[in-house]
């Protein structure tokens, strides 16, 4: 037997329901007889079961030609009433839901069954339909024709008056606000249970007590319905338009509150990415029109819209971009010429322009530098290391298998580049852009060699100092507060190293980069660097161009190109290339845990002084990145320099350098 079940409280909830909803019976109920469902935020469809089989029960729960219907501001998508039958005009139920919603379910009594037709023809007939409703109000909709057994179960639901107390101490509440307006388990008792509610009825009283006091009130936001204006509906129809010219690969879904669905399904078979945004607000459309990527991420940050696979959701909305991105060439080819004069949508331009030139103040000169570092890296010691492993290495790390250890995987990493430097103990080495001073640490311990590691981050300066004296190396490992620009050029190290630093250094400074490090550099000394990269053929588009890391992660970064480092080499140096790895695919693989480690300690992050905002920024920008590496739109290369004629540094001519799949 096939059952169709419509819970409505679960539906409701989903689709921002406030509305009643009018349930007609047979014979019994008229069909303006109403059921007030008003205070509840809930609902759903659910369909499951075998088709054609047999088996009704004796007792008739829903005769034939039975109605239900729905208002929801004139939202005539979900539920229409076709000969006496429910018919659903959308994919909700067949895509996004049925993956998530799935109730066990056993039918009982219907005659007739009901058909089920979704907006692009599919029909599916059910046996009969299961509606979950409270006993009290099963026993209205059954009304006369309630069996003596049917009122025996039902009527045993006991409904108890329970102590209610006003309090105001968020001890009580769960640390995300999200869930305060859910009814919450506290604690139990012999006989009892204690659950809280978030009222909001009383957030007026409960803002004037908070004033009375003195104390800050931090208030759930209020909830705001897809009632657009005449400028986001101007809006909604201009970015759907282009979604629907634009995605040829992968599947998008826009499912706004309310019940309003937009479906953009590709025509290329071999694209199987899939992802459904909830639109909580009817201004994210405005603003993906007037900031285009920038107004994503803006969306995203401030709540105006979610996923229903909250996992993978967003990591999939950037893959289905990105795919879509370079399927048209003659796009990809203006975007290339016209600069920072190259949002998706024209009428981004004005932004666009304004975010473009707010880059260009950011330019790292000493000054500047030191500020977009700071912006950065001396958030939070505590912070970085509730998402970091162990060793606080913030750079992708080396993975031999899909469930290894972060830890594991980024001392494999720092192996790597020990081993690629070819460092021993008489050698001092310097290390730009030491981090917390993980790569110091350990090179030190298996070499014994000398090392000095320069950073402009106060907050990391002070960590790493403090582990330098816990394994007791302060006479072999130097730490300082320093630009690479003003380090004495008297000085000079036998390898250099450099991770996951040069993206600071922005376009302007890359010659330069490499001539302090030349300069800096021992004779038959060997340089170390990894950075991560953009496509030569998007180098240009991405340097003029604002972004969100730009704006909203690394002030003043520039991500470069293998030919633009390779470029600056030359320009800025005598250095040659000996050594190339890319070892970009395992950086999707940090970024995922990083996201994963943060996302589980919410909590913590709140509890550092971070909002929920911030929270949201950070996954963005974790997902954001990891789309890039798993499509391999970015690179993470490994890369080893030297002078022409240096043969001190590479006795042994059958000795070559290790890679990712020999450690």
């Amino acid at each position: 037997m096939k059952l169709m079940s419509v819970d409505f409280l679960w539906l409701e909830r989903l689709l921002g329901l406030q509305k009643e909803v009018f349930v007609g019976q047979g014979e019994t109920f008229s069909q303006n007889e109403s059921i007030d469902w008003g205070s509840y935020k809930g609902g759903g469809f659910v369909c499951q079961g075998d088709k054609n089989e047999g088996g009704i029960a004796d007792d008739n729960l829903l005769s034939k030609g039975y109605n239900f219907s729905k208002s929801c501001f004139d939202n005539r998508d979900f539920i229409k009433i076709l000969n006496g039958k429910d018919v659903l005009e959308n994919d909700l139920i067949k895509e996004a839901y049925i993956k998530q919603s799935k109730a066990s379910c056993r039918g009982v009594n219907a005659f007739t069954g009901c058909t089920v037709v979704s907006g692009d023809g599919f029909q599916e007939l059910y046996s009969g339909c299961i509606m979950a409703v409270n006993a009290p109000d099963a026993l209205k909709l059954l009304g006369s024709q309630t069996t003596f057994d049917e009122t025996r179960v039902l009527g045993a639901f006991q409904y108890v008056y329970s102590d209610i107390f006003l309090h105001r101490d968020k001890a009580f509440m769960p640390w995300n606000q999200v869930a305060w307006s859910a009814c919450n388990f506290v604690g139990s008792t012999d006989s009892k249970v204690c659950l809280t509610y978030w009222l909001n009825e009383l957030q007026s009283g409960f803002i004037a007590a908070h004033g009375l006091l003195g104390k800050r009130c931090a208030l759930l936001s209020k909830p705001r319905h897809m009632v657009p204006s005449l400028m986001e509906t101007g809006a909604r129809v201009f970015v759907t338009r282009f979604l629907r010219h634009y995605i040829n690969a992968g599947h998008l879904t826009l499912l706004e509150d309310g019940g309003k669905i937009f479906n953009f399904e590709g025509t290329r078979k071999n694209c199987h990415l899939e992802t459904t945004l909830r639109i909580h607000n009817p201004g994210f459309y405005w603003k993906l029109m007037t900031e285009a990527d920038l107004g994503l991420a803006d969306s995203y940050i401030n709540g105006d819209f979610s996923f229903v696979d909250k996992d993978s959701g967003l990591l999939n909305l950037f893959m289905i971009f990105i795919a879509n991105s370079d399927l048209d060439p003659s796009r990809a080819k203006v975007n290339r010429k016209r600069g920072w004069w190259s949002p998706v949508f024209f009428t981004a331009g004005i932004a666009s322009a304004k975010y473009f030139f707010r880059h260009i103040l950011n330019r790292n000169t000493l000054t500047q530098a030191r500020r977009n570092i700071s912006r950065h890296y001396d958030l939070s010691n505590d912070l970085f290391s509730l998402f970091l492993d162990e060793t606080m290495t913030y750079s992708c790390a080396v993975f031999k298998s899909e469930d290894e250890d972060l830890k594991v995987a980024q001392m494999r990493k720092l192996s790597l580049l020990i081993e690629k430097a070819r460092i021993s103990k008489e050698h001092e080495v310097l290390d730009i852009g030491c981090g917390w001073g993980a790569l110091a640490i350990e090179t030190v311990k298996r070499t014994g060699c000398k090392f000095t590691g320069i950073t402009l981050s106060i907050e990391q300066l002070k960590y790493a100092e403090i582990k330098v004296k816990e394994a007791g190396l302060q006479d072999r490992i130097i730490l300082i507060h320093c630009d690479y620009r003003t380090l004495p050029k008297t000085n000079k190290y036998d390898r250099i190293i450099s991770v996951g630093m040069i993206e600071s250094v922005g376009h302007e400074y890359f010659e330069e980069f490499f001539e302090c490090c030349e300069s800096l550099l021992a004779e038959d000394g060997l340089f170390v660097l990894q950075y991560i990269s953009v496509p030569d053929q998007h180098y240009d588009e991405h340097r003029l161009s604002p972004g969100f890391i730009k704006e909203y992660i690394f002030p003043g970064g520039c991500l470069p190109s293998l030919n633009r480092i390779t470029t600056a080499m030359n320009s800025g140096s005598r250095l040659c290339v000996e050594h190339v790895e890319n070892i970009g695919i395992h950086y999707h693989q940090t970024l995922r845990w990083w996201r994963k480690n943060f996302l589980d300690k919410q909590s913590e992050v709140v509890a550092l002084g971070f909002d929920e905002k911030f929270i949201r920024t950070w996954e963005y920008y974790f997902d954001y990145c990891a789309a890039g590496f798993k499509s391999r739109t970015l690179g993470d290369y490994q890369m080893v320099f030297s002078r022409p004629g240096n043969v001190g540094a590479f006795i042994d001519p059958y000795r070559g350098f290790p890679s990712t799949d020999c450690v």
